[in-house]
């Protein structure tokens, strides 16, 4: 589930900024396979390839992580999102772990 939630966010990004698949991968420098994969949750990106898309976009990395109700339920207070982020991923990677 936090691969398909990577993904879709990735995607959502990707499109947001115009880039297509093979424009992402020339700036990552890595396939548009492994962006396809990536956006399909059929692969997982590095946690030095999250900080670099991260930086691509000009956004946390954490972001890439948050269900669109997720983004609702977080406030502007950073400690307090922190928090409810990081519970979501326990959650997330605990549901992945018991398939």
């Amino acid at each position: 589930m936090i691969k398909e939630i990577f993904g879709y966010n990735l995607k959502k990004y990707r499109n947001s900024k115009e880039l297509t698949q093979e424009h992402l991968a020339e700036l990552l420098d890595v396939s548009t396979t492994q962006i396809y994969k990536m956006e399909s949750g059929k692969s997982f990106a590095s946690a030095e390839m999250i900080e670099k898309i991260a930086s691509l976009f000009d956004i946390p990395p954490y972001k890439f992580f948050m269900t669109e109700s997720d983004l609702d339920t977080c406030s502007d207070d950073f400690q307090e999102c922190a928090r409810y982020i990081k519970s979501r991923i326990d959650l997330l990677f605990a549901k992945d772990i018991m398939k």
